[in-house]
């Protein structure tokens, strides 16, 4: 959804090679889905959502820095401003909970909480600046490669894992997309 949101919203266009490696990434993972054999519709709906809602998000962000030059930085701001009335009701809810927690005194769980508040801060930063420098993409691309990654390690790490032939044949037409999409852009900045 992301190459079809940025045509949409930004005008941007992609070779036909990037267009070929983007549509065996997803086919990949509709293969992939098709081989689980724990299908769950509603998983698959919420997983779609989220693409899509990703997609949307990032060449907003990308629309945003294109016509104000935000930088990822202001990106980062003005993003975290805009999601505080969504935040808030949730926070005003759970805030009688957060104010009798009993572990705020206590160092390790406050370091290990900044610590998560500066991690979380850092990804959505390179997000942006991956975002920028690329584009919304080549963002997913690289995003849906650490997935695959993810979910080789979790086959070698646990054993509730139940997938398919197809399932894994799946995965291997979405890292091969991944690879093709890599060499579309290696091969398009060397023609520039």
């Amino acid at each position: 959804p992301a190459m079809l949101l940025d045509y949409a919203f930004r005008g941007k266009t992609f070779s036909s090679r990037v267009r070929i490696s983007v549509f065996t990434v997803a086919a990949g993972a509709f293969i992939a889905g098709w081989g689980d054999l724990d299908r769950n519709a509603l998983g698959y709906v919420l997983a779609c959502m989220s693409c899509v809602l990703q997609g949307l998000y990032l060449v907003l962000a990308a629309r945003a820095d294109d016509s104000m030059s935000l930088g990822a930085q202001g990106l980062l701001y003005w993003s975290s401003l805009l999601t505080l009335p969504l935040l808030l009701p949730g926070a005003l809810a759970e805030a009688h909970a957060l104010a009798v927690y009993p572990h705020w005194r206590e160092p390790t769980f406050v370091c290990v909480l900044l610590l998560t508040l500066l991690i979380g801060a850092s990804l959505q930063l390179l997000l942006f600046l991956c975002t920028l420098v690329t584009s919304a993409v080549s963002t997913l691309i690289v995003g849906n490669i650490k997935a695959v990654l993810a979910t080789l390690l979790g086959f070698m790490l646990f054993d509730q894992v139940r997938l398919q032939h197809v399932g894994l044949l799946g995965i291997a037409i979405n890292t091969a997309g991944g690879i093709m999409y890599s060499i579309a852009k290696y091969l398009e900045s060397n023609e520039r």
